[in-house]
């Protein structure tokens, strides 16, 4: 459940992020995160993390057929 939660509120972010990176041609060069989110130990950033990447870059992780989000 709690889980959902994360994913849910990380969401908008994926959201805003996708349209700054591909349709705006933003470039990032890092993202700082702070509050609730970051006291628990590598949970935020671990969360943070699956909601903004699209995709693993390995030889034995095929490329996804529809956008992840």
């Amino acid at each position: 459940m709690m889980r959902t939660h994360l994913y849910s509120a990380l969401g908008t972010l994926k959201l805003g992020m996708d349209i700054l990176l591909d349709k705006e041609n933003v470039k990032l060069d890092r993202m700082f995160g702070h509050g609730g989110l970051f006291k628990t130990k590598d949970v935020g950033q671990k969360f943070m993390a699956a909601a903004t990447t699209h995709f693993a870059n390995s030889s034995t992780v095929p490329e996804p057929t529809l956008p992840l989000m």
